[in-house]
């Protein structure tokens, strides 16, 4: 089984690693055969007897196939437990690649054969069918007699013995149904047949392997279907056309001479992991980590990471940036401070952050008008996000330092350790591009940051001005900025991307309007609250002119139809 961790958070098993209990339903039918005397028994393996055996006690639990899918490596790197590291791909082979575990051993029948090693003269004859030889021919053939299922159920504890692994208490969250695999025949000696050390066979020695991968695809168009949640579901049906196109089933014999499960690379494709059953995350490249999707992280800021509970594409949460704000309460009280947003004070006292009415007690610090026309307040709005950045240590390469305005695609996992990479991550644009053509693919899947220079700041600041009366200026409200699409046309023409022209849109590397959308929404406004009142008088000796500044506060006037309180904040006279 292949996992793959698409988010930049980490996703925890539960106790001792064990991230799903595997159901395998409609297990097949097995004949074998001994070709030297024809002796041969059936057994199917979801119907295993019920008894009490002396070494081994089998119920129901132990009647059909299961398994546990779990991490296996014995650190944690920094997680609360064992579980996939942000963007992962991690690869479970079971049975284990160096030794089958016996919690797969189950007793199928009451039927026993006998091994017969000694050595016999030329007149000896089997005393009963049931005895065979080292150099016997031994027929194995598997049928379906329908359908094959596997559903990965959530860890809920041990599974009781006498209880059946369908009445799991917790329900599949994954389920593959109606795999049409083909029926099969091996042959082996008897000598192979009942081997002593029967529980040492390794992977490479396996003769059958029922597989089920994700169709082959252009890694680019692969992205693009990840990122629109295609291959998140929760169930694929393969009896419907739909879902079995997404699909290969390929032959259990020819399935068991690919060694892609046990000696990955990055030329195996996009999803690969070097090591099946552990995650090295110090080892330069030891597994591809691709962080698709965000999960908005507390505290939480900005009304625009509500995008990141949405499908890809969707712009329903841009609706909300004129309705709404986060006010990020404090869990932990503070003198003098009320919320973790940092562009909000309090405009008197008493204003409780958690509050239905918190929003009529604060102040926006440092709000921004959207329907400026003037490029250097762009520019100066843009530079508002420049300092010192580094992402939390932790991989096989030491964290950059990143200097200047710093722009966030993925703001809630983009300082999380780089595990696994493949050459130094979280870098400018200039030392990405002298990179090799490997490690460039890995930095464009991990990176969810970007550091401008100064010149393309400049230039996505000129280009929005320019760009405003052809996309709906001026703006009556923040949604309809949004919608207007300035922002897409402007870091396309400012070429903010260019650099990674190459690569998928989907990837974290890549700077787009939502992003800028997020880290704005707390501050961005169509309007504004500031503004100048001029009166002039004229006479006989000359003129006068009064410029009052006002400004719109919280404050309510006590008469609750007129709204906020308005405050002159200074007055100019000027002769003339």
């Amino acid at each position: 089984m292949v996992f793959w961790n698409r988010l930049t958070v980490p996703v925890l098993a539960g106790p001792q690693g064990k991230m799903f209990l595997v159901e395998i339903m409609g297990s097949p039918e097995v004949t074998v055969t001994n070709l030297e005397t024809q002796s041969s028994f059936v057994t199917d393996l979801d119907d295993c007897p019920q008894e009490d055996f002396g070494i081994i006690r089998q119920g129901l639990r132990e009647r059909g196939l299961w398994l546990w899918a779990e991490i296996t490596d014995a650190s944690t790197y920094g997680m609360a437990g064992r579980g996939l590291l942000p963007g992962e791909v991690y690869a479970l082979v079971n049975p284990v690649p160096t030794s089958q575990p016996q919690g797969l051993a189950r007793i199928l029948t009451k039927t026993t054969w006998k091994m017969d090693r000694a050595s016999h003269g030329p007149g000896w004859k089997r005393p009963e069918p049931t005895v065979f030889l080292p150099s016997d021919q031994i027929e194995i053939a598997v049928r379906f007699r329908g359908k094959v299922g596997i559903r990965l159920r959530p860890y809920a504890g041990e599974p009781p013995r006498d209880v059946a692994i369908a009445d799991y208490p917790a329900k599949p969250v994954i389920a593959l149904e109606n795999i049409p695999f083909p029926d099969f025949m091996i042959r082996t000696t008897g000598e192979d047949y009942s081997r002593e050390d029967s529980s040492g066979y390794v992977i490479e020695e396996r003769r059958a392997c029922l597989r089920v991968r994700l169709k082959p695809r252009e890694t680019s168009e692969f992205w693009a279907a990840a990122d629109v949640g295609r291959f998140s579901r929760s169930r694929w049906d393969f009896s419907e056309p739909m879902d079995a196109t997404d699909w290969v089933v390929d032959h259990p014999v020819a399935a068991a001479l690919d060694v892609v499960d046990h000696d990955a690379s990055p030329l195996a494709g996009p999803l690969w992991d070097l090591h099946p059953n552990r995650h090295d995350a110090s080892e330069t490249g030891a597994f591809a980590s691709v962080r698709l999707r965000d999960f908005p992280s507390a505290p939480r800021l900005s009304v625009g990471s509500l995008r990141h509970l949405e499908s890809s594409g969707s712009s329903v949460w841009r609706e909300r940036l004129d309705s709404a704000f986060f006010a990020a309460p404090l869990t932990v009280p503070e003198p003098g401070v009320v919320s973790h947003n940092p562009f909000l004070i309090a405009a008197g006292d008493g204003v409780v952050a958690g509050s239905t009415e918190a929003a009529r007690g604060f102040y926006v610090v440092g709000p921004f008008n959207a329907n400026s026309r003037d490029p250097k307040a762009w520019e100066a709005f843009l530079r508002a996000a420049e300092g010192v950045w580094m992402a939390d240590a932790g991989g096989p390469f030491a964290p950059q330092e990143l200097r200047g305005p710093v722009f966030f695609t993925r703001p809630g996992g983009a300082s999380l350790a780089k595990g696994g990479a493949l050459g130094q991550v979280d870098i400018a644009d200039k030392p990405a591009a002298i990179l090799s053509e490997l490690a460039f693919g890995g930095l464009v899947s991990q990176q969810g940051v970007r550091s401008l220079d100064a010149v393309k700041l400049t230039e996505l600041a000129r280009k929005v001005v320019e760009l405003q009366p052809r996309h709906g200026w001026p703006y009556a409200s923040l949604a309809a900025f949004a919608q207007s699409r300035i922002l897409e046309q402007a870091l396309e023409e400012a070429g903010i991307n260019r650099p990674y022209a190459s690569v998928a849109p989907e990837l974290p590397i890549h700077l787009r309007a939502n992003d800028l959308l997020e880290a704005w929404a707390p501050l961005l406004t169509v309007r504004g609250d500031t503004f100048k009142v001029a009166g002039r008088a004229e006479g006989e000796g000359g003129s006068s002119v009064c410029e009052l500044i006002v400004q719109r506060v919280a404050e309510e006037h006590p008469t609750s139809h007129l709204g906020r309180l308005f405050r002159i904040i200074s007055v100019r006279f000027r002769n003339r």
